[in-house]
């Protein structure tokens, strides 16, 4: 935004392609390690309608997006949203996320797979997901834009035959720096 800040919405998809139910999903992402830890700060935002997330999750010190008492049956999906705002990030900064997913069978094995990019937890649709795998990638990039609109509040004609006009001159920043010097 104009504040110098970036908004970025990650949409992590966990879907079930074996033929048990799996318990104690847990999914990390590790933010630091993404590339957001060469901007001066960033905030996280976490929901999800199909598991439940773990309020203490920052991106750096707590990496576990879920609290981990979630399952998943067969052939089920679930979505986690997590939104990063990252403020004062070097002008092109590469972002290169990556999520890994983590659960327990009832025999008692562990599964885990890591993300690829994309909304398909099995990208090239072979019944494998943990044979997908791949970062995905955000640049940061400074966008000046900046907008104006001029409208005639009133028009009144004076008794002298003259005429006031009042206009109204709206300036917004349409990017994500901050502008200055701004002449109208």
């Amino acid at each position: 935004g104009a504040d110098g800040c970036t908004e970025v919405v990650f949409e992590i998809n966990v879907e079930n392609f074996g033929n048990v139910t799996v318990d104690s999903i847990q999914v990390t992402d590790d933010l630091i390690a993404a590339g957001f830890g060469a901007c001066g700060s960033f905030t996280t935002t976490l929901t999800s309608d199909d598991f439940t997330v773990n309020a203490d999750y920052d991106g750096d010190t707590d990496t576990n997006l879920l609290i981990g008492s979630d399952d998943i049956p067969v052939g089920d999906a679930g979505a986690i949203l997590l939104t990063v705002e990252a403020c004062g990030c070097p002008n092109g900064s590469e972002i290169m996320n990556s999520a890994t997913v983590t659960g327990t069978t009832p025999g008692g094995d562990e599964l885990e797979d890591d993300s690829v990019d994309g909304s398909d937890p099995d990208a090239d649709e072979d019944g494998d997901p943990t044979n997908d795998d791949g970062t995905t990638d955000v640049t940061l990039e400074e966008m000046g834009s900046i907008g104006a609109a001029k409208r005639a509040v009133s028009v009144d004609l004076g008794a002298d035959g003259c005429t006031e006009v009042v206009y109204e001159i709206n300036i917004e920043n349409f990017g994500n720096v901050t502008l200055d010097s701004i002449q109208v």
